[in-house]
């Protein structure tokens, strides 16, 4: 009698370990879920071009942008395994070289025309 009552206190013991594994498998798949779903909801788009100003940096009538922007001129040549590796020294500021806008059409700028 005493095995008959042991074999059904470990049976109850491992049923409740595995309703408690199959518990918290179930909420850490749900957490998951939801962090994947809140990473697939895009951010809301901004009105940024290719050069990644903004269309208020971009003239009305030519679409050039007058955004001011650093350029690397002169640089270090450190040899490495891969070759010549390239690193800036001075940089040098000048207009940005985008010649069109190329971003998302605002909606007043669509019913206005």
């Amino acid at each position: 009698m005493s095995d008959l009552i042991t074999w059904v206190a470990l049976l109850v013991f491992w049923a409740m370990l595995f309703a408690v594994h199959l518990r918290d498998s179930r909420r850490a798949l749900r957490v998951v879920q939801a962090a994947q779903q809140a990473a697939a909801v895009p951010p809301p788009s901004a009105a940024l071009c290719g050069c990644n100003h903004h269309l208020a940096f971009h003239d009305r009538e030519n679409s050039r942008c007058h955004a001011m922007v650093e350029v690397a001129v002169k640089f270090q040549e450190i040899p490495s395994k891969t070759g010549i590796t390239r690193l800036p020294l001075e940089y040098k500021e000048r207009q940005c070289a985008c010649r069109r806008y190329i971003g998302p059409e605002p909606l007043p700028t669509i019913y206005a025309e």
